[in-house]
């Protein structure tokens, strides 16, 4: 009879090791599983941007008062704006027009940040103002190009 009781204490106390550490376990499941889901949801935080990323400049030229399109037909001697909209992160700190794959030279600077606007204005427009329009923007990322307009000149 004597075996038998310690037989029986030994079960008894082979549980109780495993139920402690069954509880040591879930402990242990507790804080992984929190630890996950601290991750998880910094993640999301970045998914809902509230961690704002950088990227180059994204630009779309166009004509104002014109239909959209990428191909404008305007009367020799008038006026047109050429309107090239931003947007980028970081700030573009410069901003360059071309015709015909060529700079343009101009006044004034670029600055700006997020949804700037700037324009280029061709006054009394001619034959010498026909052909392909692009703009390029440049901030710390890098530079980003719009699509290319086409101008014709309707001559009187």
């Amino acid at each position: 009879m004597g075996v038998k009781k310690k037989d029986v204490e030994k079960e008894r106390e082979e549980k109780e090791r495993r139920e402690k550490k069954k509880e040591a376990w879930k402990g242990k499941q507790t804080r992984v599983r929190k630890r996950k889901m601290w991750r998880k949801n910094e993640m999301k935080k970045e998914w809902r941007g509230w961690h704002v990323q950088s990227f180059v400049p994204v630009a779309r030229l166009g004509v104002d008062g014109a239909a959209g399109g990428d191909n404008v037909t305007v009367r020799e001697g008038s006026t047109i704006t050429l309107t090239c909209r931003l947007t980028a992160n970081p700030s573009v700190y410069n901003l360059t027009f071309y015709h015909n794959g060529r700079p343009m030279v101009l006044e004034g600077t670029a600055g700006g940040g997020q949804g700037v606007r700037r324009s280029l204005v061709l006054n009394n427009v001619t034959e010498a103002n026909r052909g392909l329009y692009t703009c390029l923007a440049s901030n710390q990322v890098g530079d980003g190009q719009s699509n290319a307009l086409n101008i014709n000149v309707e001559c009187e």
